[in-house]
């Protein structure tokens, strides 16, 4: 089962429609997951077990907000965040998981971005 995000900013920034994870036909070949291009700073839902996912936009280099480079770090005497969403890889993958964390913004650039789940989807 899929899921729809929303990504919200102090500073205004807001992405809407995110819709990430895979249905029941593709879940072997397809994992949406919300990707920061290098190059161009948009936002998008890039598939996560394609082998060299590019920018829609602008075709740069993508960093996946599972990424713990783009999280804002937290004291390690913190328990540890809920997850926003995860989804169990095919295969020996393991899981990709958005902790309930603040993320870079592609906008201001700050570690103040999250993630909210606003809706399920098979």
């Amino acid at each position: 089962m899929g899921a729809g995000l929303r990504a919200v900013c102090p500073c205004g920034f807001i992405a809407d429609g995110l819709f990430v994870g895979g249905g029941m036909l593709n879940f072997k070949t397809y994992c949406g997951a919300p990707a920061l291009c290098e190059s161009c700073g948009a936002l998008d839902v890039l598939n996560y077990l394609e082998d060299d996912p590019r920018c829609e936009k602008c075709g740069g280099t993508v960093r996946f907000y599972s990424d713990p480079a783009l999280h804002e770090q937290s004291g390690s005497m913190r328990p540890p965040p809920h997850e926003v969403f995860s989804w169990n890889l095919p295969g020996k993958r393991g899981r990709l998981v958005l902790p309930d964390v603040a993320y870079l913004c592609p906008q201001c650039r700050q570690k103040t971005l999250r993630f909210e789940s606003v809706l399920m989807w098979d």
